[in-house]
């Protein structure tokens, strides 16, 4: 039957209809449609399972299963786009993105101790991504997992989302079948042998298991609100919950303050006899009741701890200095026992919460600032709680799981997404031209990228080849490489440097989809225009309101874009703009094609200040540096240096003055030595 039901999950799969987007959200509200429908029978099972009182039920089961399909329905269409990232310089020019997709046929087992909630939440993150799902709740649940089977197959084909229902032997079974993806939640030693499991057939999985959550209290605190923070968050569904408090560690001074307090605060909650109050729970079964009560054998200072095996009853337990090695100390409790241990200083301390590591939660109750965060970066844990406690499960932006043995991966919310989701990595390269040190042949190419002279002195790791001051500069290669820096992926304006000589509407639509996103344009003018629409309004620039009512983003032209970097450079000297910086850097190739590199008295290079404004402009000249050094010119933009490599490697003297020219340069009585953008001639010159 199994093995039938997953071919059938694969087929359906394959047909890929779990991938339409509008077919999980109807899904999810079909799901949604169900669960109100069968809401009171949800809290009559979940009596009869845990004694839960219908508040209970709906606070820490039925709301949050509900709120978790509502923001699934809201957020999936955003969370399934793909994502473009930002390309690398290594595979120019290219689109870099990541598609989303489901894993396929996943597995999930859950737990009986909130057995509507975890059953569920899991399996909502894997629909909303897109996979099939095979659930086996637990046999320990049986009203509520029955429900659950037939909520579930009134909202989903079985092909889709099927129910099995069954004991540890089914588990068991369901685990030698090959899975794209499994979901535990439960034990850390069920959690082992489902790794095992998965690593024997590679499947990637989530453990959702426990630990023993420690709860730190100081001398700082206020004692009353922390007493009745920590018996809410322990005797909550009896205990039985992965996240609570497992034992108390507080400072000496307040012990027996506290101990009072928490006394206290159980009997304002269930009573003076918590057996007859609605609103504590029960144990699960017989077994764990026993298990719960070999905890309490050898302890002899002991507050509470009356059981009653007919009605699944133990009560409220306080254990005060347990031994380390004790039982209830070992292994998590995960029943209504609270040990309550003291310590005098930080070693005190250290030497309890060293015992148990990762655990799933953690809790600090302290107005030390200091003390807090010195806890925090000390120890590893799933997830925290300041001065309060299971809060942080009920904020579906937060990722919930735990690390080591409580744990691996997390859920909730996008979280949840991400886990039943691949992210496919994905590089579209066009038909451009290629950087030519890729291909073999590669002898010469070899000691080019290994040339570390200058490497060593500017702290750049781009190779740098020694220039030949005899060595003509050709004009050809000049402009190729003025084309080749505008192309950069690196400039936010890609290919704006074609766009004064193409007339190919074919073209123009490739480019215009290629670098804006923006509806194919029927000329080259209304792609600069919707570049400056888009880019204008958004500088921090401040600018005169009368210029940008004078000169409407959509009549701009290319006259009015010119006048328009004139104005920032009155405003703001040698700054531009994201947008008006490759512009700039077109307007000085425009002017003069070897804007850029233009030989004086054949041993100064010339290179304009303008260029070393901000973003783009840097960005273009950087890349037009780095292009003219692949054809043989010792040209490299650089980011830091060491000024003794550097003068030793220029042969400078060593009384050199290091001095600020558009970013860092040299001063000696041979001229200025740029540091920026250099080029190692003789003398290299910056326009004033």
């Amino acid at each position: 039957m199994i093995n039938k039901l997953i071919q059938n999950q694969k087929s359906f799969f394959e047909s890929q209809i779990t991938k339409s987007i509008d077919f999980r959200k109807k899904s999810l509200k079909k799901l949604l449609i169900n669960i109100e429908k069968y809401e009171n029978e949800i809290y009559d099972c979940l009596k009869n399972d845990l004694n839960k009182h219908k508040f209970e039920s709906f606070v820490s089961e039925v709301y949050l299963v509900k709120k978790e399909i509502k923001y699934f329905i809201k957020n999936i269409s955003s969370w399934s786009k793909t994502k473009k990232v930002k390309s690398s310089i290594l595979n120019f020019y290219s689109k870099d993105y990541l598609t989303p997709e489901p894993y396929g046929l996943t597995l999930h087992i859950s737990p009986w101790n909130y057995p509507f909630q975890l059953s569920l939440n899991s399996l909502i993150g894997a629909v909303g991504a897109g996979n099939t799902v095979v659930l086996k709740p637990s046999e320990n649940s049986p009203h509520t997992s029955k429900l659950i089977k037939k909520i579930i197959n009134e909202s989903f084909n079985q092909e889709h989302v099927e129910v099995i229902l069954g004991n540890k032997e089914v588990a068991s079974e369901l685990l030698e079948y090959k899975w794209d993806y499994i979901f535990f939640t439960g034990s850390t030693e069920i959690g082992k042998i489902v790794a095992s499991k998965a690593a024997n057939k590679l499947t990637p999985y989530t453990l959702e298991l426990g630990g023993k959550n420690p709860c730190i209290v100081d001398e700082t605190v206020p004692i009353g609100m922390t007493a009745k923070r920590i018996v809410w968050g322990k005797f909550l569904n009896c205990g039985q919950t992965c996240i609570a408090p497992d034992f108390i560690v507080v400072n000496k001074l307040i012990l027996e303050k506290l101990i009072e307090k928490i006394k206290y605060e159980i009997e304002i909650s269930f009573g003076k006899n918590p057996q007859n109050s609605s609103s504590y729970g029960r144990i699960i079964n017989e077994k764990h009741l026993k298990r719960l009560e070999s905890y309490l054998k050898k302890e002899k200072n002991i507050i509470g701890g009356k059981i009653n095996y007919k009605a699944k009853y133990l009560e409220p337990t306080i254990v005060i200095d347990p031994n380390l090695e004790s039982k209830v100390m070992k292994t998590e409790i995960f029943g209504p026992i609270l040990p309550i241990l003291s310590y005098n200083n930080s070693s005190d301390l250290h030497n309890i919460l060293s015992k148990n590591n990762n655990p799933l939660a953690f809790y600090i109750f302290s107005k030390n600032k200091k003390f807090i965060d010195e806890i925090l970066k000390k120890y590893s844990f799933g997830g925290a709680s300041i001065n309060d406690t299971i809060i942080q499960f009920l904020n579906d932006k937060l990722p919930f799981g735990g690390i080591g043995e409580s744990g691996t991966g997390s859920y909730h919310g996008k979280h949840s997404f991400n886990t039943f989701t691949h992210f496919k990595s994905i590089v579209k390269k066009p038909f451009f031209k290629d950087i030519w040190l890729r291909f073999p042949p590669y002898p010469n190419k070899f000691n080019l990228m290994k040339e570390k002279k200058v490497s060593e002195a500017i702290n750049f790791r781009r190779a740098v080849r020694v220039y030949d001051s005899n060595k003509k500069i050709d004009k050809k290669i000049v402009k190729k490489c003025i084309e080749q820096a505008i192309l950069a992926p690196s400039s936010d304006n890609l290919q704006l440097w074609e766009f004064y000589h193409i007339t190919s509407p074919k073209k123009l639509k490739q480019i215009s989809y290629a670098c804006f996103n923006q509806p194919a344009a029927k000329t080259s003018q209304q792609i600069v225009i919707a570049v400056v629409r888009r880019k204008l309004w958004r500088s921090r620039a401040k600018m005169n309101s009368n210029f940008i009512k004078k000169n409407n983003p959509k009549d701009l032209n290319s006259k009015k874009i010119i006048g328009a970097i004139n104005y920032y450079e009155k405003t703001i000297p040698n700054v531009y703009s994201d947008f008006f910086g490759i512009l700039g850097f077109l307007k000085l190739i425009k002017s003069k094609i070897i804007g850029l590199y233009k030989p004086i008295n054949k041993q100064v290079t010339y290179i304009d200040k303008r260029i070393a404004g901000h973003k783009s402009t840097a960005l273009a000249a950087q890349n037009f540096m780095i292009s003219m050094s692949a054809y043989g010119y010792d040209t490299c933009p650089m980011e830091g240096f060491d000024s003794d490599l550097l003068k030793k490697y220029l042969n400078l003297p060593k009384n050199s003055e290091i001095c600020m020219v558009i970013g860092c340069g040299i001063r000696s009585e041979n001229g200025i030595y740029g540091l920026r953008y250099r080029v190692p001639l003789k003398h290299v010159y910056f326009e004033k």
